[in-house]
């Protein structure tokens, strides 16, 4: 396989990976107004924990897996609090 295939495969898996960041934030608009209606928190530590327990590999790219899931987490926090002082 040569640079330009493997870049390929790269652009393509990023497109997917941008598509479903999508779906995954519609889905934490939902989680946001929920939690507005109901005055849940935003931030649920034991639900962080419970997810990067069940997901990060073990070996060299589990550290990437955690840095990769941690930065998904906080993006969506900041983004329901944004939609709950919008609705506020």
């Amino acid at each position: 396989m040569n640079l330009d295939n493997i870049r390929a495969d790269i652009d393509d898996i990023d497109h997917e990976l941008v598509h479903l960041f999508q779906v995954r934030m519609n889905l934490v608009s939902e989680v946001a107004k929920y939690k507005a209606a109901n005055n849940i928190p935003i931030f649920n530590p034991e639900r962080e924990k419970e997810i990067l327990n069940n997901l990060i590999p073990e070996g060299e790219l589990g550290p990437y897996t955690k840095d990769f899931l941690q930065s998904i987490f906080d993006i969506s926090k900041k983004y329901q609090s944004l939609l709950i002082l919008q609705e506020g």
